[in-house]
């Protein structure tokens, strides 16, 4: 009698198994990224604080020790505040990266046409 050749073994996918162990099996398969960019949309109007005008709201998010940067944004009014937290060792010219994001936004002011209502020049 012949006997019929197994079939070669294939490797569970994510999908495989049951829908409500899906998280578990993405999180123990995901690849933990390097970069992490949180965005905050802040208040519109203006803030006091102690009967003064706040001028400026920055962002604060934490970062990961295998990530290598972490960027924050936050608005506030008009204006798009950012912070960063770098690994130096990581990133090569890690120092170099508020004239890299100050010359981005040059470029992208330049793209985009004239002045933005957002105080770009």
């Amino acid at each position: 009698a012949a006997t019929a050749a197994a079939a070669p073994a294939r490797p569970p996918t994510l999908l495989a198994g049951p829908p409500e162990e899906l998280p578990t099996r993405l999180a123990i398969g995901a690849r933990l990224a390097n970069l992490t960019i949180p965005s905050a949309e802040g208040p519109q109007r203006p803030l006091q604080l102690g009967g003064a005008q706040v001028r400026a709201l920055f962002p604060v998010a934490p970062h990961h020790d295998e990530h290598a940067l972490t960027l924050s944004t936050l608005s506030y009014g008009r204006h798009l505040h950012v912070a960063a937290a770098v690994d130096a060792v990581a990133i090569d010219g890690a120092a170099r990266l508020p004239a890299m994001l100050a010359d981005a936004l040059q470029e992208l002011a330049a793209a985009t046409g004239p002045r933005s209502p957002w105080g770009l020049s």
